[in-house]
């Protein structure tokens, strides 16, 4: 399964590659106050596409720590509310260690 997402991974890399050098083209970026950027298109596109994945990061990282600490405290009750003690196994003996008994023979 690691073949496959590290695949996955140079795949979108590649892609990311081939879009950046087709689209390598000079474009002026008006700012605030008449600031002006002069730049290569993939820059600022890249940059979007990173503003906008950020919030849903965010919030799958948030919603992971929220249910990884109620499954921590689930999991907690759980433990401390049974007190019930383990049951052992009944242990087995060897036949190695069963008592002889004497035959009598008449």
């Amino acid at each position: 399964m690691r073949f496959l997402t590290t695949m996955l991974w140079i795949a979108i890399l590649i892609g990311l590659a081939v879009f950046a050098t087709n689209n390598w083209v000079p474009v002026t970026l008006y700012l605030w106050n008449n600031q002006v950027m002069d730049t290569y298109l993939p820059i600022p596109l890249f940059i979007a596409l990173l503003v906008g994945i950020l919030p849903y990061f965010i919030a799958l990282r948030a919603t992971r720590w929220s249910m990884g600490r109620k499954l921590a405290n689930a999991e907690r009750s759980a433990s401390t509310a049974s007190n019930i003690a383990p049951v052992q196994a009944p242990m087995q003996t060897s036949p190695s260690l069963t008592p002889l008994t004497p035959s009598v023979t008449s």
